[in-house]
């Protein structure tokens, strides 16, 4: 439902009643000019037709009281008493009104005032939906008639003092967008905005977090039956960090282990243990906070093959067998280190 503003202004009408054999005719007259109103505010006269004679439209201006109370509280009666501005008697063929157009007059300014609000541009800014470490999809909605811009702002500081503008909307709701160059795990603040007759009708400031930015990176100390995973993780309020590692490419195996930081820095590291020489495996580094966790690449380690030195056998005087075991995968090189 739209509504369009009414403002007015006093009239002499002539206002037609039928009660019992007193009856008058509806009939407009020049409008009214002046400050009589104020003066005295509760002219009526009689004409020579026997017709009232008034310096404002009451009905007219009664109805749109109810009017406007009615769509601003949303409700099918409301507390106006007519008694308050008009009251009258027949006299003769006659009917005689009194009524107070100031009262009027400020109970409809005030109203309109109020209906004006309501009648503003109301701007609603959903929650953000957190794509990644650097992105989020913002949305947000409007009401109202003669909108001809709408948009987010957004910005890192929470009064919003040095704020970004997103992507220019036109007149329509809903308003969307999508935040794309944003910092890992980093506190941002927003807010919607429609503008409507060069005014700007903001929405409530709302705030998001990215998820954490994490690196996963090589792993080292590579032995027959271990390896340290490294990552770096770079957010804010970090709640979790670890690695997901196992024997398939895409860690559909895969095992979460938590890992500590360094030194109360960003990297974290972790021992793997209990593993087998010479076996390939793969891991990727985590990180997690209040939006979600952050996966790292999945990288490969290749622990240090496994080899056992057996006893020498087949010894004669000239020579003697050497033996071992290994165990691994991809061997390029293999063989006996021997000396006096």
């Amino acid at each position: 439902m739209s509504y369009t503003k009414q403002y007015f202004t006093a009239v002499f009408l002539l206002v037609g009643f039928q009660m019992g054999t007193a009856q008058v005719e509806l009939d407009e007259q020049v409008p009214y000019q002046g400050d009589t109103l104020l003066i005295n505010p509760n002219q009526a006269r009689e004409t020579a037709d026997g017709d009232v004679l008034m310096d404002c439209d009451w009905p007219t201006m009664m109805s749109m009281i109810r009017d406007l109370e009615d769509r601003i509280a949303g409700e099918t009666e409301t507390d106006t008493v007519y008694g308050v501005y008009v009251s009258g008697a027949v006299v003769g063929t006659s009917l005689r009104m009194w009524h107070d157009c100031l009262v009027l007059r400020d109970s409809i300014e005030a109203l309109q005032v109020i209906y004006d609000e309501a009648l503003a541009p109301r701007v609603t800014v959903d929650a953000a939906v957190i794509l990644s470490d650097i992105s989020a999809a913002l949305s947000a909605s409007f009401s109202g008639s003669g909108i001809s811009a709408s948009g987010f702002k957004w910005s890192s500081d929470a009064d919003m003092s040095s704020s970004n503008d997103g992507n220019a909307t036109g007149g329509t709701s809903p308003i969307v967008d999508t935040l794309t160059t944003l910092d890992p795990g980093k506190t941002y603040y927003f807010t919607a905005f429609a503008t409507k007759d060069n005014e700007d009708f903001y929405g409530d400031t709302l705030s998001l977090l990215t998820r954490p930015g994490i690196t996963t990176d090589a792993a080292d100390e590579l032995a027959a039956d271990a390896a340290t995973l490294n990552g770096t993780f770079s957010a804010d309020s970090i709640t979790a960090q670890g690695f997901v590692w196992g024997e398939q490419a895409n860690l559909s195996d895969g095992s979460s282990v938590s890992a500590d930081t360094t030194g109360g820095s960003t990297a974290i590291e972790y021992v793997l243990t209990g593993l087998t020489g010479g076996t390939a495996g793969y891991f990727s580094a985590y990180a997690t906070n209040a939006s979600g966790t952050s996966y790292g690449d999945t990288l490969a380690l290749l622990t240090s093959p496994g080899i056992t030195t057996d006893a020498a056998d087949a010894a004669t005087d000239t020579s003697v067998t050497l033996n071992a075991t290994f165990s691994a995968d991809s061997i390029t090189a293999q063989g006996f280190v021997w000396g006096e």
